[in-house]
């Protein structure tokens, strides 16, 4: 490593920080794990104690931090699906914990990250208007991993709590978003800027299988006085078809 034999003798102080009882020594020793990667291999044990912190911000970072060591897949993994299973997104945090556990499945196993996306398929469709905004961020966490969401996420962009999420969502999970490019052209019609900036980004991200976006694209080009709206469809074209640019 490029840290060396210094990191090295640093590692027992790092776990003792880690399992101690103070927070601010816990995360600051949390971060340095990070940094160093796979030197801090033996720290693993620790780091998945402190999955169960009461900080969900603590909790996040010690996910980023397992998968820097290089944690192992097969003892990681059904910890960070129950995670992600049972997290409350009321809870302080729960964003950060959610992307930082998404991301950590697709690094880690990403058949597993499939598996668990159609909870949050299923959530989507949950009563409470925060807990299906947050079904949609995460399965934008997901990226392409998220594919088998795509139909779900179509039909609620025509949910006015999630629109701007869930075209956030596809737009992540790009050219395997494909068949989202009708809805997402219609919601460049939307009332909420919002809504109309993030359908512009994500048929950029979507690439050239949008391309049937191009002449709404174009439009938008030509007359949008809003600038980041303007700039998300510029952007688009450049994406899907540069010579399309006005």
């Amino acid at each position: 490593s490029e840290f060396g034999e210094e990191a090295t003798a640093v590692l027992p102080d790092l776990r003792r920080f880690v399992e101690g009882d103070d927070s601010v020594l816990r995360g600051w020793a949390i971060r340095n794990i990070n940094e160093l990667g796979s030197i801090a291999r033996s720290i693993e044990p620790s780091l998945i104690k402190v999955l169960d912190d009461e900080s969900n911000s603590t909790r996040a970072a010690a996910v980023r931090a397992l998968v820097s060591v290089g944690a192992e897949p097969d003892v990681v993994v059904p910890l960070l699906t129950k995670i992600l299973a049972d997290i409350n997104p009321s809870q302080r945090d729960a964003h950060d914990l959610s992307r930082a556990a998404a991301n950590a499945l697709v690094a880690l196993k990403p058949d597993a990250a499939k598996a668990i996306v159609s909870i949050f398929i299923k959530r989507l469709q949950d009563k409470d208007p925060g807990h299906r905004q947050f079904a949609a961020w995460t399965l934008a966490c997901f990226g392409e991993a998220a594919d088998a969401a795509v139909p779900a996420l179509i039909e609620v962009l025509n949910d006015d709590e999630v629109s701007s999420t869930a075209a956030h969502a596809l737009g992540n999970i790009g050219s395997k978003a494909r068949s989202a490019v009708p809805a997402l052209i219609r919601a460049l019609s939307h009332l909420k800027p919002s809504v109309r900036e993030t359908a512009a980004v994500a048929l950029g991200k979507i690439g050239p299988e949008a391309k049937a976006a191009v002449p709404r694209l174009q439009e938008i080009v030509k007359d949008e006085e809003s600038q980041s709206i303007w700039e998300a469809a510029t952007t688009a074209l450049q994406q899907i078809d540069p010579d399309a640019l006005p």
